[in-house]
């Protein structure tokens, strides 16, 4: 009897071990938000999830080894829905995956393509005590590290629960390192609308909404690092940093601008959601920047809430070069971001440093490519110095346009120095307009070859470079003086081309539209100044700026 009383007590116990060891009596089910994680062990936290060899191919093992940083010991945690989810190694876009689907204790985990099967779908489970068990939707078997070995490279596969720390992992969130400078942030809902200071205001408390991008500086932030893996987000506009309001850490905190004050209000962290797209997390509060109920209209409040795994809380780092509003040009280029700002060269301007000139703050320059000489022979010839420029502009990033000096006394001639220019510029990736540059010549007493011809064969001349030059594909330019443009052309024969203006109006680099030229006609492109000063250029430079089509 006391035989048959002990056989059945043994059996209720393993009963219930099994039992405990269940999705539904063992452990509560927790949430655990989507993001990059490291996976510690319990048994001690240098041990962490690992994929072996840092190898990316299918079947490869997971195993425990000392934490290295490794994107092999990072996971991807995404929530599939009720209780469910998914571990994807970063390194290799792999899931992890009970070999062969296999419901025995003992079977090999390892990382696979994904297959949708249950083998790579697991529960996680709150051991209580700040750790977790993650237990596989296949089998209901845990997590294992093999036989409780500490050391680097022990295997892990699945086993029966048992309670043990080999069985219980922290997860700990990568916060995502992210470069410093300055970017749009763009609502993952649609990338058209992105965080924006109300009204571009420089006050403190001023709103922090969403708004329909309009390249304002008010929608353009400067992030950078505070030195404990959080950074500082500062509108560009007005440098201030963006804030939680009073440091409240309650769900529909709003979300302002405010002077720097150190606080952890004003820092944030950055957590990838596995797409492109990041969770912008309070210091402070832990909660998420978030667009009220979701909504994609300009002037939609922006605020801290809780974690929801909501795509309003998911946002698009679109980085801006920073030289775009760098040099004397700045104030001006961030009042008016649809302005381009630029410069145009000769060979008069010597070796040129191109990267001092971009980091200076210019958007693209006008090359000359060549010239007529003034003479009665005319000879084309190409600027000693052209090559050299284009390369180097090119090369640094610049937007590169050209233009030939002429002077052609006819329609013929037209057509031949646009074929010349084209000739000069095939070889090399020309971006924006080329120019037909119409002026007197430096010839003595103004006796150049095309200086005194008439103001029909001006025009002929000027509609053959550019019929020529339009039909070779690229846009064309007229450039000319105001008075050369009003006495020396005939522009009714030439409205459907674009004028490249040139008028002195003493406009300074700082603000040229505080001068502004008083031609009355269209124009797109205007040189303000024959004296500019420019970093990488020694002396002074031309200086102009580009409308796109005004």
């Amino acid at each position: 009897m006391i035989k048959v009383k002990y056989i059945l007590l043994t059996l209720i116990i393993v009963f219930g071990m099994l039992i405990i060891g269940g999705k539904k009596i063992h452990a509560q089910e927790v949430t655990i938000s989507n993001g990059i994680y490291t996976i510690k062990s319990a048994m001690d936290e240098s041990l962490v999830l690992d994929i072996t060899g840092i190898s990316k191919e299918n079947t490869a093992n997971l195993e425990v080894w000392r934490n290295n940083g490794g994107n092999n010991q990072k996971f991807d945690v995404r929530s599939i829905g009720d209780g469910y989810y998914t571990i994807r190694a970063m390194h290799s876009s792999k899931y992890l995956d009970v070999e062969w689907a296999s419901t025995k204790c003992g079977a090999n985990i390892q990382q696979y393509g994904k297959t949708g099967g249950d083998n790579q779908i697991w529960l996680i489970k709150s051991a209580e005590n700040g750790y977790f068990y993650i237990v596989s939707k296949n089998s209901d078997l845990y997590m294992d590290v093999e036989g409780a070995k500490k050391e680097s490279g022990t295997n892990v596969l699945t086993w029966v629960y048992n309670g043990g720390k080999n069985q219980q992992f922290k997860f700990e969130l990568c916060h995502d390192m992210v470069e410093e400078g300055v970017y749009k942030i763009a609502s993952s809902l649609d990338y058209n609308y992105v965080l924006d200071v109300e009204a571009a205001s420089t006050e403190n408390n001023a709103n922090v909404e969403l708004w329909q991008n309009n390249n304002g500086t008010n929608q353009m932030f400067r992030i950078k690092k505070a030195g404990d893996g959080s950074y500082t987000i500062s509108p560009v506009h007005s440098d201030k940093k963006i804030d939680v309001y009073w440091g409240r850490k309650t769900d529909g905190t709003n979300v302002v601008q405010y002077e720097s004050n150190n606080g952890d209000n004003q820092k944030w962290y950055f957590r990838s959601t596995g797409n492109g797209n990041y969770c912008i997390i309070s210091k402070c509060s832990g909660l998420c920047i978030d667009i009220d109920w979701a909504k994609i209209e300009s002037g939609t409040n922006i605020l801290t809430w809780s974690y929801n795994n909501g795509a309003n809380q998911e946002f698009k780092l679109i980085p801006i070069d920073e030289t775009v509003y760098a040099g004397r040009s700045a104030e001006f280029k961030r009042e008016h971001p649809e302005i381009k700002v630029g410069i145009d060269v000769s060979k008069y301007q010597g070796n040129i440093d191109w990267n001092a000139v971009k980091n200076d703050g210019i958007d693209y320059v006008m090359v000359r490519a060549g010239f007529r000489g003034y003479g009665q022979s005319g000879t084309l010839n190409e600027d000693t110095k052209f090559e050299q420029n284009v390369i180097g502009a090119r090369e640094a990033g610049l937007n590169v346009g050209v233009y030939f000096f002429s002077q052609a006394k006819d329609y013929e001639e037209g057509v031949n120095e646009a074929e010349y220019t084209l000739s000069l510029i095939r070889q090399f990736d020309i971006n924006y307009p080329i120019a037909f540059d119409t002026e007197e010549s430096s010839s003595p007493n103004n006796t150049g070859r095309a200086d005194n011809i008439s103001v029909q064969s001006r025009t002929d001349a000027t509609r053959g470079f550019c019929e020529t030059i339009e039909n070779a594909g690229y846009d064309v330019l007229i450039y000319a003086s105001s008075s050369w443009l009003k006495e020396k052309l005939d522009l009714s024969q030439l409205e459907k081309y674009n004028i490249w203006l040139a008028n002195y109006t003493g406009a300074t680099q700082e603000n040229p539209l505080a001068k502004p030229s008083k031609y009355k006609g269209n124009y797109v492109m205007w040189q303000y100044t024959d004296s500019g000063t420019v970093n990488g250029i020694n002396g002074g430079v031309d200086c102009d700026i580009y409308y796109y089509l005004r």
